[in-house]
């Protein structure tokens, strides 16, 4: 993962296969951060260069994780689309931040994180699909009006929608969410008991140069 946004990073300088990961290149990628779309407050996360790598992905992903269940309530009340997809949106963020730099958690915390977002995106994934379905459907309406047979299976999509809807909303309300939800929290809160040892220890900084590095030898392999 990241190889995008290392090639945005690489990118503009000429001779990209032969660029090396230079201060420049790794000072410019921990500073990309991420925006937390918070009406009215665009906060954005970065990684400190001095920080303990750990304590960097732990609080990155704890605050994607606020966002995730602050999109929740706008999936149950169905207020748009969007809610569903900003919540998968931030699910996979942090999905991104644990594959990338997953070996510099505790490995048992680790497992279970991975097998927990897994199942918050899996669980909303037909979900997402019928609602990108409907809109695009209620484009095509709009010229379709007479067409009977399209404004019969469009009913039959949305229906569809609407019970896939309350499954999700079972889910979102069922013990064994609240528990996942808990337990992932839990996890969180706790990681200042880890042991800040050997690679979990290492700045962000320098943990850049191991990642960005492994990332750049991908790109310019397969290019």
């Amino acid at each position: 993962g990241y190889e995008n946004e290392t090639r945005a990073v690489l990118k503009p300088n000429k001779g990209f296969k032969a660029i090396g990961i230079t201060q420049k290149v790794i000072s410019t990628w921990l500073s990309l951060g991420d925006g937390l779309p918070f009406p009215g407050h665009p906060l954005r996360f970065f990684m400190a260069p001095t920080t303990p790598i750990r304590k960097s992905l732990v609080d990155i992903s704890q605050n994607f994780f606020q966002v995730v269940r602050f999109y929740e309530q706008g999936i149950v009340e169905d207020i748009d689309p969007e809610c569903l997809h900003q919540y998968r949106v931030f699910v996979r963020k942090i999905r991104s931040y644990l594959s990338l730099m997953g070996s510099f958690l505790p490995p048992a915390e680790l497992a279970f994180l991975k097998e927990a977002f897994r199942e918050f995106q899996q669980r909303t994934n037909r979900l997402r699909d019928l609602d990108v379905h409907v809109m695009d459907m209620a484009l095509e309406q709009g010229g379709t009006e007479g067409d009977h047979k399209k404004v019969g299976v469009f009913a039959k999509v949305q229906r569809e929608r609407q019970s896939e809807y309350k499954q999700v909303c079972t889910w979102f309300s069922s013990q064994q969410y609240a528990e996942l939800a808990g337990r992932v929290e839990q996890v969180f809160e706790q990681s200042y008991k880890w042991p800040l040892m050997g690679q979990a220890s290492m700045s962000c900084l320098k943990a850049a140069r191991i990642i960005l590095n492994k990332i750049h030898g991908k790109i310019v392999q397969a290019t």
